[in-house]
């Protein structure tokens, strides 16, 4: 868990993150170190093990921007390179100046806000979301390679922000995670929007589970909400956050006796009759596929940051672009659950590759391919102001071919990298 190789959760003194897992070093050595952690305990049947790294890219509520280490800058340029061909072509679709890949660094979002040119930060966000979510891979196959059936999972990742490197689409589905331990839904209550991600697991992880944190000043109003929370959440159960002092226990330390909380959420669980009767056919039951969609755009979720004001890690303000991108997918959410209505998440390299009309698209895990989704009735596109010429297409054809999209705002305003397009697409 952690064993402090990655985690920084402190205020990091210049562009540099310290400690550092962008280096050759650390991705030769990390798998070493997770292969001894696992063979040191395999023989006493552990159920997982879990990377730990709370602050992500950067610590919450921090300006801190990371990685301009020369090892990651000189990958950056290396990527880019190969993405593009030719520098005119990187500047062309930057707005840039560059002389060759070489000129390539850090980009700062107050020189991007300064020029009004976002590309630059977009690109620069993405390639470390890649290699954040490559870390995250490297861990987890240091301890599969010692023992196959180990479950990896990742401990508290705190929601999607411009700087959190928290993509949930590529961590999801290209990190190897096995299943999740989050803050989350059973944590916020609907208090945080950047908390609410508990559907973006169900919608492209049906296979894994969730175990959400809880106990945090708790009541017993959400005592008895906690068991239809996390059951259809799809939740595999909670873990109680426990410490060394009372309050916020289950058993009392000195006479190991239940706790108020405990009794009452033995009591809540059995008043639910989510064990037996109608709350175990809701449990036991095969899950139909939903057929409204809601856009999830990593893209939008950065270009809308440097819309507004914000300049933290996960600050999140009322009546800025960033603030009405985040809220207004919450509200949507709430919306359709409280008629009844459940949805999937679908995620712009999904309706790229067609997903929106189903048939083709297989997410495939362990040589092992989840069934598809058929066609959608309805796109719902909170927001979302960032999109590719493909994706323009995709929900064109989406369109054409008879399916409804509500929005709250014309998408597509800008393109992928955040450059404004001379006339919108819809």
């Amino acid at each position: 868990l952690g064993d402090g190789s990655t985690f920084c959760g402190w205020k990091q003194r210049t562009n540099v993150r310290t400690p550092n897992f962008n280096t050759g070093k650390w991705r030769a050595e990390k798998p070493a170190s997770v292969r001894r952690a696992v063979a040191r305990t395999r023989e006493y049947g552990f159920l997982d093990h879990a990377l730990c790294d709370e602050p992500n890219l950067s610590a919450a509520l921090t300006a801190d921007e990371v990685d301009a280490h020369p090892e990651n800058l000189a990958e950056y340029r290396v990527r880019m390179e190969r993405k593009y061909g030719t520098i005119a072509e990187y500047n062309r679709r930057h707005e840039t100046a560059h002389k060759s890949f070489a000129d390539l660094n850090q980009a700062l979002q107050a020189d991007a806000r300064a020029a009004k040119k976002y590309a630059e930060f977009i690109e620069w966000r993405n390639f470390n979301v890649d290699r954040w979510c490559e870390a995250i891979r490297i861990a987890g196959e240091g301890g599969k390679s010692t023992c196959p059936d180990v479950k990896f999972s990742l401990v508290n990742t705190f929601g999607e922000s411009a700087f959190s490197g928290n993509d949930y689409w590529k961590l999801l589905t290209q990190t190897g995670l096995d299943y999740s331990k989050e803050y989350s839904c059973c944590t916020s209550f609907g208090r945080s929007p950047l908390q609410e991600f508990d559907a973006l697991y169900r919608s492209w992880r049906p296979d894994m589970r969730m175990w959400g944190w809880t106990g945090y000043g708790f009541t017993s109003l959400r005592e008895r909400a906690l068991p239809w929370m996390t059951a259809l959440h799809r939740h595999g159960g909670f873990h109680w956050f426990a410490a060394t002092y009372p309050g916020i226990n289950l058993l009392d330390l000195v006479t190991c006796a239940k706790t108020l909380d405990a009794t009452e959420c033995t009591k809540s669980l059995e008043d639910s009759r989510m064990l037996r009767g109608l709350g175990k056919t809701l449990t036991d039951w095969k899950w139909a596929k939903n057929d409204i969609a809601i856009y999830y755009s990593y893209d939008s979720n950065i270009l809308t940051y440097f819309l507004g004001t914000e300049t933290l890690m996960n600050e999140l303000r009322g009546g800025t672009p960033y603030g009405n991108f985040m809220n207004s997918r919450r509200g949507l959410m709430t919306l359709l659950e409280s008629t009844f209505y459940q949805y999937e998440f679908v995620a712009q390299e999904q309706v790229e590759r067609g997903f929106l009309d189903g048939g083709d698209w297989s997410v495939y895990r362990a040589g092992k391919a989840i069934e598809g989704q058929p066609p959608f009735k309805v796109l719902f596109m909170p927001r979302i102001l960032a999109m590719s010429d493909r994706e323009v297409a995709a929900v064109k054809a989406f369109l054409k071919r008879g399916g409804k999209v509500v929005c709250d705002e014309l998408p597509g305003a800008y393109d992928e990298l955040g450059v404004k397009r001379a006339v919108p697409p819809f």
